[in-house]
């Protein structure tokens, strides 16, 4: 394991968690057939994105991009920009799931109800659509996107207030 990937995971009180350990090292061994001029933001760009990577590959939550940016020694705004090409090279989709999310935002109560509501707009939406238009409705649902939107929607109906700096 490289000594830049250990340090950062020692920065960020993450070196005791071994299978995040084993998974951002596979990630930086796929970020290393990228192009080195893609991490040219930061000296440090490199082993912390695959500390991201591994981090949401994982499902953790509470990952700090601005903490990580500092610790690339970049801009959020260019950490930002990295991570998303570094995705779009590794051609890797975030997975979003309800669980995560009504963790994320502290309404884990209502997990049915979003549950229940994602599944009916789901099936009435797409029986609505020609057979040729069904098949993208259904890949593009599967967006993150569009279950970030069921649970504000579904907060909102029961009169949730979110208490985070994302929304």
């Amino acid at each position: 394991m490289s000594d830049a990937l250990l340090h950062c995971l020692e920065r960020l009180h993450l070196d005791d968690d071994t299978q995040l350990k084993e998974r951002a090292l596979r990630f930086q061994q796929q970020c290393s057939r990228l192009p080195p001029k893609v991490f040219d933001a930061g000296p440090n760009c490199k082993p912390v994105i695959s500390i991201h990577l591994a981090f949401e590959s994982l499902e953790k939550t509470g990952w700090d991009n601005k903490l990580a940016a500092q610790l690339a020694t970049c801009t959020k705004a260019a950490y930002e920009n990295t991570i998303s090409n570094v995705r779009k090279q590794l051609n890797l989709q975030p997975t979003v799931s309800f669980n995560t999310l009504t963790i994320a935002l502290g309404c884990t109560t209502m997990i049915k109800q979003v549950e229940a509501l994602y599944s009916t707009f789901t099936e009435k939406y797409i029986t609505r659509l020609s057979v040729a238009n069904r098949q993208s409705a259904k890949e593009q649902l599967q967006q993150p996107q569009w279950k970030g939107a069921t649970v504000y929607v579904c907060a909102k109906a029961f009169g949730v207030r979110f208490n985070c700096a994302c929304l």
